[in-house]
């Protein structure tokens, strides 16, 4: 199991999904703490505990099993926005169709006067992007477990059909008890499925696109591959292998520019690791690993030891 640095999960302080502390912002119009307000005759909603871009999440309790619970509410802004709603219940439906150990498991979804809300796992500890915020670059023992497990989530998500396509540190969760799990499923793509919204459209992390995501094009499993492998590349060296003033500058050098060799910049990285970190980062789908299975077995064969000789 995983061990994380203690200090660092144990704070209780709203905290965004970018990792930044924020004064708490409720969704509701006046302004005032929604404590203890009811959803759905079931789930009582608590104290608010990261946000997104669309929702904000709250801790809660499930009446009923005494469970505690995250509760993510979609903000008042969007739930009249049609566009909006159905990418919101994309990832409620994505969620329910997932059970695996690396992806937070999904509850339930409902509608309570006027507000969409998920309920899903609570992972009690920090995602990704604090950790790196305070820890900096990762060992490689450390890097390759949160690696492995992002990938076989990845696997069974792909293996359904569903392509995250915003795999960054602030959607990787690290629990208190060794779990890493991946959440955010807002703009999951269902492969072979009718797209509802965002036809040619760029969604997610400029830091995290895969070529073909950043031209607009529609993207496979391969793109959250390469997503992984640029959340590698800055676990085990402190950056992203592309970065820029602008988002169009970012997105131009994933399209076009070859990344410095992780190893220049940490000569620690095992050359088979680098190996796989740059097979990830191929611009072509086809030469990166098929999906997060195949890359989850290559970690898994990882070879550490020094060349004879």
């Amino acid at each position: 199991m995983l061990k994380l640095d203690a200090s660092i999960l144990g704070g209780k302080a709203p905290v965004d999904l970018d990792g930044k502390h924020h004064p708490v912002v409720d969704i509701t119009s006046g302004g005032y703490p929604m404590q203890f307000e009811l959803f759905g005759d079931r789930y009582q909603l608590q104290d608010p505990i990261g946000r997104d871009g669309m929702a904000i999440i709250y801790r809660g309790l499930d009446l009923r099993t005494g469970r505690v619970v995250a509760i993510k509410v979609l903000r008042d802004f969007y739930s009249t926005d049609p566009k909006f709603v159905a990418r919101f219940q994309r990832e409620a439906k994505a969620m329910s169709s997932l059970q695996h150990p690396n992806i937070v498991q999904f509850y339930d979804y409902g509608y309570t006067d006027g507000k969409y809300y998920i309920v899903m796992e609570l992972i009690e500890g920090t995602d990704l992007r604090r950790y790196l915020r305070v820890r900096g670059i990762l060992d490689i023992d450390t890097a390759v477990t949160i690696a492995h497990n992002v990938a076989l989530g990845l696997g069974a998500a792909h293996s359904h059909g569903i392509v995250l396509r915003n795999v960054k540190p602030q959607n990787i969760l690290l629990g208190r008890d060794g779990s890493i799990k991946l959440t955010d499923f807002g703009i999951v793509f269902v492969v072979n499925a009718e797209r509802l919204t965002d036809t040619g459209a760029t969604l997610g992390t400029v830091q995290y696109y895969a070529p073909e995501q950043a031209q607009g094009e529609i993207v496979g499993p391969a793109a959250d591959v390469y997503a992984l492998g640029n959340v590698m590349y800055e676990m085990l060296t402190g950056r992203t292998p592309f970065d820029g003033d602008n988002p169009v500058a970012i997105a131009m050098q994933h399209i076009h520019d070859q990344p410095v060799p992780p190893g220049q910049y940490n000569p620690n990285i095992p050359p088979a690791l680098e190996e796989i970190i740059l097979r990830c980062l191929e611009k072509v789908p086809e030469m990166r690993f098929r999906d997060g299975s195949q890359l989850a077995r290559a970690l898994e064969t990882l070879d550490f030891s020094p060349p004879e000789g």
